[in-house]
């Protein structure tokens, strides 16, 4: 899928809940895969992910890039780096990290996203709520928005940086694009620019 075309689809969104599968689910959710640990993957290296995500003036530093303390057996690098930055308008939390963490599709795509992307941004709605440990979320507390569920926080959040990388004509791939109403196997509805 386009990238234009997916966040057409996210602003034209209705915040609700539908059913999937017999289950209660954001709309969000159903159609577009938007949830927790949610990323985008990008070809820039880590500092330049978040030079754009701080000059956009939509996000915020709370933790400067330095070892995650998370280790990946797939790794592409020796050390996993990972930068925090909260989104200015709230609810959501986006850690960077200097290497591809999630690849979907068929082999072939998945061979390609290892080899195309550098970094990823991998967006949660845990801005405001403990959740990081008592100490970080402390310093960081972070807010919520208001009257919002956290799926269209979060959809905001990839509209937002959507936008950026339309602007700056990078290399994205967005992984976890498919809606859970969708197939497994429906990978025209991942989301590649360009």
């Amino acid at each position: 899928m386009r990238l234009k075309e997916y966040l057409e689809a996210l602003r034209n969104c209705t915040d609700d809940l539908v059913e999937v599968n017999g289950r209660q689910v954001s709309r969000y959710t159903a159609e577009h895969g938007v949830y927790d640990n949610w990323p985008i993957s990008i070809n820039l290296d880590i500092e330049k992910v978040v030079v754009l995500l701080t000059e956009s003036g939509k996000f915020e530093i709370v933790k400067p890039i330095g070892p995650s303390g998370f280790a990946f057996e797939d790794m592409s690098k020796d050390e996993t780096m990972e930068g925090i930055l909260n989104y200015k308008q709230g609810t959501v939390r986006a850690n960077v990290y200097n290497s591809v963490r999630y690849v979907s599709g068929t082999e072939a795509d998945m061979n390609r996203q290892k080899r195309d992307f550098q970094s990823t941004i991998l967006l949660h709605p845990y801005q405001g709520k403990a959740h990081f440990g008592e100490d970080f979320d402390s310093i960081h507390p972070g807010i919520r928005m208001p009257n919002t569920f956290w799926q269209k926080a979060m959809a905001l959040a990839i509209i937002d940086i959507g936008e950026m990388i339309l602007e700056k004509k990078l290399a994205v791939y967005f992984p976890k694009s498919i809606g859970t109403k969708y197939a497994d196997d429906a990978y025209s509805k991942i989301v590649y620019h360009p």
